[in-house]
């Protein structure tokens, strides 16, 4: 493949399976995986050149920018991963609006020693802020 193209699809919820426990109940296991998207370069499509802004000289001289525009650019596009739930975020979640794409990256000390539902509950709150904020 060369040089291919790596998007970050998420994690998601592939499917559940319910065991009785001999108690009357059931114990569900859900099984999950970090999806990952690999196109060779040749075939990919081209975000950078797709979004953002690129900047125009105006005839006075000026130096404006103008919203880029994707329909002009070649390459593959794939719709979104077929699964029970996405669990986490992707590339395409990332916040764009008006030509402009924001990354943020947050070291989450003591989040890994929580138990698991704590940090799951912990992580969705804490990206549902810092998107808040960012857009």
């Amino acid at each position: 493949l060369g040089r291919p193209q790596v998007l970050d699809c998420g994690e998601h919820l592939l499917f559940e399976t319910n065991i009785e426990n001999g108690v009357g109940g059931f114990t569900t296991t859900r099984y999950s995986r970090r999806i990952m998207q690999v196109v060779p370069r040749d075939l990919a499509f081209d975000f950078f050149e797709a979004r953002g802004r690129k900047d125009v000289t105006t005839p006075d001289g000026k130096m404006v920018y103008e919203i880029k525009d994707a329909s002009a650019v070649k390459g593959r596009l794939f719709p979104p991963v077929i699964s029970k739930r996405q669990l986490t975020t992707s590339f395409l979640n990332a916040p764009y609006m008006n030509g402009r794409v924001t990354i943020c990256f947050v070291y989450t000390v003591g989040l890994e020693e929580s138990n698991p539902a704590t940090k799951q509950r912990n992580l969705g709150v804490l990206a549902k802020y810092v998107r808040k904020q960012m857009l």
